[in-house]
């Protein structure tokens, strides 16, 4: 599932949801989540998309960041 499905209307140059889709991808082997329909895929979806927002590029950068903040968030009960 690419990460478009989660923009939300958010409008992003093709470059962006370039770098977006790599970070994503590269998350989700990281945390190596097959199931495409699991919330944490919205979960990690959504930061990458907010670290965009707040202008980083890198996809190296927003990968580490989002399963960063994904591993310091306390579970949801």
């Amino acid at each position: 599932m690419p990460i478009r499905v989660f923009l939300d209307g958010h409008q992003f140059d093709s470059e962006t949801k370039r770098v977006m889709g790599l970070a994503y991808e590269m998350a989700c082997v990281a945390l190596r989540l097959a199931n495409r329909n699991d919330l944490a895929n919205e979960i990690i979806a959504k930061k990458i998309i907010e670290l965009a927002k707040a202008g980083e590029r890198d996809p190296d950068v927003i990968c580490e960041r989002a399963l960063n903040d994904l591993r310091a968030s306390p579970p949801h009960v």
